[in-house]
């Protein structure tokens, strides 16, 4: 198995967990997806050809999870509390 396949991977899970996160909003705050948005999908090599559809994946995701949070307030508080309280109270 080679890196970028399990780049590929992770992609992946990290993708489902954004999916989940709509149902079950607590997902967002746990420590292993925001340590893949942080520091794995930023130094991602976007011109690898072979990566590449799974970060555009990703990326589609991401806008439709943003889309849908602005259509429920109810989410839109409770990630803002999330945010407020991870820097808050460190």
């Amino acid at each position: 198995m080679n890196k970028f396949s399990n780049l590929q991977r992770l992609s992946d899970v990290a993708g489902t967990l954004l999916k989940l996160t709509l149902f079950e909003p607590a997902l967002i705050a746990q420590p292993g997806l925001r340590h893949y948005f942080v520091h794995i999908f930023h130094a991602s090599n976007w011109h690898d050809d072979s990566l590449r559809p799974a970060l555009n994946l990703l990326l589609r995701r991401l806008d439709r999870y943003f889309q849908n949070i602005h259509k429920r307030a109810v989410l839109r508080v409770y990630l803002l509390f999330i945010s407020f309280s991870e820097y808050t109270f460190k």
